[in-house]
């Protein structure tokens, strides 16, 4: 007991004289050595404006005016400007030979980072030991307890790409356990930070309010457990669509557990669940889970995927589903003239990554009142191979399957599609046009491919072909406008006493027969339409490169007088561009127009007569013939 009373009063006058000789010591006097031994250890000119020391139960040491000079090569004179720090020292571990800062603060700090042409930065001193040198025999251990800075800017520049960056804080603490060296960080907290990053094709900034990390052991560990973030605010421009989001909270621990809640574009964005533990994020060294629920965009959406970012191609496996979506046309598209979008299509996103997902919606949203349930999209992707094979979804009663297939290798694009099962009356219903017609099965089939930089490059070559068919309908009066065809059959009607009077027509079928070669699609007498008043057959091409159509349709009425009467409308013709097309006279149809309507007053209407018979007997079945014309190609 004696001797640790002793002891106590021996340690507490070492702690005495220790502090009285800090008190008297004059530390400015040793600025040129300090200098000098910067110099040496880092192969740079260091200067100091001052140094001093005050004394307290935790000394100061402060040094103003500092700088670092920068690489040869650098772009600006000084790698550091610092207009001051301060650090605090423990006064008993002094006297067993450590050295325990308990925290150091730096004011205004201006920190310059580049790299040469070559990749080599300018943080690589000449005069600094190796990384990871071991400490000499007698070195005193340096602890440092806390690092801070106010009012902090650091600038990046790439030699190599151009790319620059700003990073500007506020304020930022930065807790410490054990030599500084280690760098053993447990926590790190940053106040109203804002980072600038540019590059030749984008540009992105952003602002976060505050950040919280709570991490253990070495920084170069990555053992970070916590992150918090809120009042974040992120702009990306680009030559595509620009992104603005703001966050006003993020928060993911430990175990994995995330919760965001913030905008997108101005719209609600959530995500809750568990991605990975924030190590492994950081880290990425092992393959981590993305069970997720989200809502963004209008989407709802539950994930369950495994995800891999170990090898150079991140991996992507699991499901997605998707209760319901509406699909909603940009802006841009709604203002676009073109119907094939000549933007560049993302042909290195699927070089980017390798994906085995299946991705169902149970009901999507379409333009014009159309739904679609029941949606399966099995995406395969790999090796810049893309194939949503077989995907599937339910419409108008009915099913359209079939396998899309793209290749970044070549720019190319395969869509074979199959319908079956569907009627115009569940078409019409689901456009909310139920009343307009009732039957009339539909089957269709579509099997193309082309190649190119944009969609519209891919559709100016497609290659393939286009069938599909209606079976037997009854077509309300009025809705059957297909360029003058119902007025035709109200003329015919309104002369023939024998036509119809009901208030529906019978469609008796319809086919339209596409062959697609270079982009463009031909029909000879491939589309055609019949019904018990009516019949119209047309022939022509629909460039989908130019995105132009120039088809002659040729009406004609059906059934007693009427049937010659039909001849008026040979002369029709549909051309313009293919989003709005103009109906005008085909001149060369015209010409036997008038001679028919001549010779029809020059008989009495008996050449009229006549000329129906003809016509019943030449014509055959139009759909039958629309159905088969490529065969007799």
């Amino acid at each position: 007991m004696k001797i640790a009373k002793i002891a106590g009063i021996v340690i507490a006058v070492l702690v005495v004289v220790l502090a009285i000789f800090i008190a008297t010591f004059d530390i400015g006097k040793y600025k040129g050595l300090i200098q000098d031994q910067a110099k040496a250890a880092t192969g740079r000119d260091v200067a100091i404006g001052d140094i001093k020391m005050a004394f307290s139960l935790t000394p100061a040491v402060t040094l103003s005016d500092v700088t670092l000079a920068n690489a040869p090569w650098g772009s600006r004179p000084q790698m550091v400007v610092l207009k001051s720090a301060e650090a605090h020292l423990s006064l008993i571990p002094l006297l067993s030979g450590k050295i325990d800062i308990a925290s150091i603060t730096a004011e205004d700090p201006d920190l310059w980072l580049e790299t040469d042409r070559q990749g080599k930065g300018n943080w690589e001193f000449t005069g600094a030991a190796p990384a990871g040198a071991p400490a000499k025999s007698g070195d005193a251990a340096l602890n440092v307890g806390a690092l801070g800075a106010k009012n902090l800017k650091l600038s990046y520049k790439d030699g190599k790409t151009g790319q620059a960056a700003t990073v500007g804080l506020k304020s930022v603490d930065v807790s410490l356990d054990g030599p500084l060296a280690a760098m053993a960080v447990t926590k790190v907290e940053v106040a109203d930070a804002s980072v600038s990053l540019k590059d030749a094709k984008s540009a992105t900034t952003a602002t976060v309010g505050k950040f919280v990390m709570d991490a253990r052991g070495k920084i170069s560990d990555l053992g970070v457990t916590n992150i918090a973030v809120s009042d974040a605010k992120v702009s990306y421009k680009s030559d595509g669509a620009p992104v603005e989001a703001a966050f006003s909270k993020l928060v993911l621990d430990k175990d994995g557990k995330l919760d965001v809640a913030g905008k997108l574009n101005g719209e609600d964005v959530k995500a809750s669940g568990t991605l990975a533990p924030v190590a492994v994020l950081v880290a990425l060294n092992k393959p981590f889970p993305a069970k997720l629920a989200l809502e963004a965009m209008g989407l709802k959406a539950e994930t369950d995927l495994q995800v891999s970012v170990v090898n150079k191609r991140p991996q992507i496996k699991g499901t997605v589903s998707v209760p319901e979506y509406t699909l909603l046309s940009t802006a841009a598209q709604e203002k676009s003239p073109q119907m094939f979008p000549v933007t560049p299509l993302s042909w290195d996103a699927l070089k980017g990554a390798d994906a085995d997902v299946k991705i169902s919606v149970g009901k999507l949203n379409m333009a014009g009142g159309m739904t679609a349930t029941n949606v399966v999209l099995p995406v395969s992707m790999a090796q810049g191979k893309l194939a949503v094979a077989p995907f599937s979804l339910g419409i108008a009663g009915g099913t359209l399957s079939g396998n899309l297939n793209a290749n970044a290798g070549d720019k190319s694009v395969a869509l074979s599609v199959e319908g079956n099962g569907f009627t115009a009356e569940g078409i019409a219903k689901e456009i909310k046009k139920g009343e307009q017609i009732m039957g009339g099965p539909i089957d269709l089939r579509l099997n193309v491919r082309g190649a190119g930089n944009s969609m519209h490059d891919v559709a100016a070559s497609l290659d393939g072909t286009f069938t599909a068919g209606m079976g037997e309908g009854r077509i309300k009066r009025g809705t059957l406008n297909v360029v003058g065809a119902d007025a035709l059959a109200q003329v015919a009607s309104a002369i023939n006493p024998m036509a119809s009077k009901s208030e529906y027509t019978i469609a008796k079928c319809a086919v339209v027969n596409l062959v697609i070669d270079n982009g463009v699609a031909t029909t000879n007498n491939g589309i055609a339409f019949v019904s018990d008043e009516l019949q119209v057959q047309s022939s022509g091409t629909i460039n989908l490169g130019t995105e132009r159509v120039d088809l002659n349709v040729r009406p004609k009425a059906r059934g007693g007088i009427g049937v010659g009467l039909g001849n008026l409308a040979q002369a029709v013709r549909i051309q313009g561009p293919l989003n709005s097309p103009g109906i005008g006279i085909d001149k060369a149809g015209a010409v036997k127009t008038l001679g028919t309507i001549g010779l029809a007053f020059a008989t009495g209407g008996g050449s009229i007569l006549a000329q129906g018979a003809k016509d019943r007997m030449d014509a055959g079945d139009p759909c039958e013939i629309a159905r088969n014309w490529t065969a007799k190609k």
